[in-house]
């Protein structure tokens, strides 16, 4: 007899918009606007799920979201610091201004090709994606069969989209996630067989 796969859902929300002006701001903690709430609110009530848990970057414009929000929901959150966006290294928390002025032909080279030119000192897009297969591996391991929505930024969102579909970073520039998007990854687990993964929608927005 065939039994009904047991199966763990992860939905993985993008915060929103933010206040500061635009730079590189991996690490940086960048408020969330007003309008970036809005975004994120509209993207969960148009997906319309219900989750067990919400999991989330300690940065606030991801947990100063989803702790308010998990609250109202009833369900607990946690901050899970492997969800931290990339390091930018050594252009981290700098506006786009400053670096024009400061790194204006490595800013250029950036544009043109950023797996080639990364910013000096950033974590690498390798290390990112070995950070995220360790979090999809913690949560399969202490939250198999539940329904989670993780809070976090669109680089850990690629690096988990990636290391899930098997690409290499050349698929870095083509994955678009949007402010306040959501993607869902259904797990199967069926006795007997290793895990599969599904990516059921990716980058959604309710706005």
């Amino acid at each position: 007899m065939v039994t009904e796969p047991l199966v763990t859902t992860i939905d993985l929300l993008r915060h929103g918009h933010c206040l500061w002006p635009a730079g590189f701001y991996g690490r940086s903690d960048n408020p969330l606007s007003p309008t970036g709430r809005e975004q994120m609110e509209s993207s969960l009530s148009a997906a319309g799920a219900d989750y067990q848990r919400v999991l989330t970057s300690p940065l606030s414009r991801c947990a100063g979201f989803a702790h308010p929000w998990a609250q109202q929901q009833g369900v607990p959150s946690i901050e899970l610091e492997l969800l931290v966006e990339g390091s930018l290294g050594r252009w981290e928390g700098k506006t786009l201004e400053q670096l024009e002025l400061s790194d204006g032909q490595a800013l250029q080279d950036f544009w043109r090709d950023p797996l080639a030119f990364p910013p000096p000192g950033a974590e690498s897009l390798d290390q990112l994606q070995a950070r995220m297969a360790q979090v999809m591996a913690l949560i399969l391991d202490q939250h198999r069969g539940e329904s989670l929505l993780v809070v976090t930024h669109s680089g850990v969102i690629r690096a988990a989209i990636m290391d899930l579909l098997g690409c290499g970073p050349q698929a870095w520039r083509t994955l678009a996630v949007p402010h306040g998007s959501l993607s869902r990854v259904r797990v199967y687990h069926q006795q007997g067989s290793a895990d599969w993964f599904q990516l059921e929608c990716f980058g959604v927005t309710g706005y």
